[in-house]
């Protein structure tokens, strides 16, 4: 759903907030993608040769798609939380996230697992929406995910989801800093 509501919009200089978070992480080989739903992110990840690849993502279906891309044909994809990762320590130099770790519950461990598995001097990287402002990304990711929990059974509902410190500078800070992370770099961009 992610891929298909935010792969086609665009950044005033032409780039997707895919190609964004990847210019984030370009010096890193190792690379995890939290929230790996279809597979997008990795897919844009896997352009640069040599790189290993990893995603983790609750949903099977999701996994499934990824696992169709032939150039993830490497990528270890993993059905799992990111509360428990399974995944050695430092196993990554970068841990990338787009549009997921703002719906994450227990964000407190998910940022110590994310620790966890990067090496020292790793990098998270994440896309998150506007949502403490409402803007309109958020909005929209809101929208397309209620009609979604609208046609999935209850009993197969996950709870409620984030944590709304995760959408904004000072609030990842608050978040992150026990986990060992530095202060937030922050860069607003309108797709």
């Amino acid at each position: 759903m992610t891929a298909e509501a935010f792969g086609r919009g665009h950044a005033p200089d032409g780039r997707s907030s895919y190609e964004i978070l990847c210019d984030r992480v370009a010096g890193s080989m190792r690379v995890l993608d939290l929230g790996c739903g279809d597979g997008l992110l990795l897919e844009f990840l896997a352009r640069r040769s040599g790189r290993q690849l990893a995603g983790v993502d609750l949903s099977p279906h999701s996994l499934a798609l990824a696992r169709r891309r032939p150039a993830l044909s490497e990528a270890k994809l993993e059905e799992g939380r990111a509360q428990e990762l399974p995944f050695a320590d430092g196993s990554f130099d970068a841990c990338v996230s787009h549009m997921a770790l703002m719906l994450m519950s227990e964000i407190e461990q998910v940022a110590s697992e994310v620790a966890r598995v990067l090496s020292p001097e790793g990098v998270l990287a994440c896309v998150v929406g506007d949502g403490a402002v409402g803007g309109e990304a958020y909005e929209r990711f809101l929208a397309l995910l209620r009609c979604t929990i609208e046609e999935t059974p209850a009993s197969q509902r996950i709870p409620a989801l984030g944590d709304k410190r995760t959408r904004s500078r000072e609030g990842l800070d608050e978040v992150l800093g026990p986990a060992g992370f530095t202060a937030v770099d922050w860069e607003t961009v309108p797709i």
